[in-house]
């Protein structure tokens, strides 16, 4: 009997002493338990964002004149590549690599004649001004001639605006590149008048759409696009050195069998 007891004793002990264990190991702290998570304060590196500049900046407008003679039996005689003028901040008032002269006589095509040259036969068949102010004004002096091969003098005309096109550009490698406009700025189109100095008449661009114009009689029409507010000295004709220069180059009309001049142009700028 007594052992049973003491065995019984035994095994209570054994049991305790387990137990007391597990409890102990239970309780024992790791040391994630021992940090209190409130006071932990994380450092980041401050986001700095770098400023975002534009791939490509405002450079100006161009626009082109197209024009067309109609003669008494219906033949026409349209001139699409040359015309081009506008502002540009590569381009200057005076003559530059965006102003392009032309390339000599034909039946029937369109010469700018910038205040800068006194070249009016063969003219230039753009013409860019420096971009200084976008609200400046601005005259940009052109000519319709019929120098060869079909005398269209009797002929009517039309005059047609294509543009404007607002045009952007970016400096690579050295370089510039420019990007034009698919859409019509419709703002800086009707800021345009056209004048015909040789009748010292305007017409807006709604205008012009349904005026009389012919060549009237000469092979060689002025007219003239401004920019802004137009004044009464917008009227006036060629100045003096270009007037004595196109007395001393112009020559008798002569019809001949082949057309000179000419080729193709694409748009500046270039």
């Amino acid at each position: 009997m007594k052992y049973n007891k003491m065995k019984v004793f035994v095994s209570i002990v054994v049991i305790s002493l387990l137990i007391i264990g597990c409890s102990e190991q239970d309780t024992v702290e790791s040391p994630l338990d021992l940090i209190d998570i409130k006071s932990i304060t994380i450092v980041e590196d401050p986001v700095v964002y770098e400023a975002v500049t534009p791939e490509y900046s405002p450079a100006g407008w161009y626009a082109k004149t197209v024009v067309s003679a109609t003669t008494s039996e219906g033949t026409v005689y349209t001139h699409k590549s040359a015309g081009v003028f506008g502002e540009l901040l590569q381009s200057s008032d005076a003559k530059d690599s965006h102003d392009i002269p032309g390339y000599g006589p034909s039946t029937f095509q369109i010469l700018l004649i910038p205040e800068f040259s006194t070249e009016t036969t063969t003219g230039y068949y753009s013409e860019y001004k420096n971009y200084d102010d976008p609200e400046s004004k601005k005259i940009w002096t052109f000519q319709l001639k019929n120098q060869n091969s079909v005398d269209l003098s009797n002929a009517s005309i039309t005059i047609a605006l294509e543009g404007v096109f607002d045009v952007d550009y970016k400096e690579e490698n050295g370089d510039v590149i420019y990007k034009e406009s698919s859409s019509v700025n419709e703002v800086l189109k009707n800021r345009l008048t056209l004048i015909d100095v040789d009748h010292q008449a305007s017409y807006t661009l709604s205008e012009l759409k349904t005026a009389d114009l012919g060549m009237d009689g000469q092979h060689t029409r002025t007219f003239r696009w401004v920019f802004g507010t137009v004044e009464s000295s917008d009227y006036n004709s060629l100045n003096a050195s270009q007037r004595a220069a196109r007395r001393n180059s112009a020559s008798k009309f002569e019809v001949v069998t082949k057309e000179t001049g000419g080729g193709k142009f694409g748009y500046p700028p270039l």
